[in-house]
């Protein structure tokens, strides 16, 4: 399983396994969601991570949506360490939710 990685203000970072990922929404100027789909009992759903950046002003790149998704593409069947996301500013935190 591949993951990808979010840097953090802190230094630390958030994983998030590349696997089940349905779509990465377009990016807003704080945050940018992930979906992924998964099987609850019988039912599908899905589940959303919610990566949010730790400063709006520095999110001036246009391509957020094409670097999560080109990070996910080059983690897809990765067994090594986890491939950073490179994104135009550190993050928050990332959230992940049922919807």
């Amino acid at each position: 399983m591949g993951y990808i990685s979010f840097l953090k203000a802190s230094g630390e970072v958030d994983l998030l396994p590349a696997e089940n990922i349905m779509r990465v929404l377009d990016a807003s100027a704080t945050a940018i969601v992930i979906e992924y789909g998964v099987s609850a009992g019988d039912a599908a759903t899905s589940l959303q991570a919610t990566v949010t950046y730790a400063s709006t002003a520095s999110v001036t790149d246009p391509d957020v949506r094409k670097k999560v998704n080109a990070a996910i593409e080059k983690a897809n069947g990765a067994s090594g360490p986890a491939i950073p996301v490179g994104l135009p500013t550190l993050v928050t935190s990332v959230s992940i939710a049922f919807v």
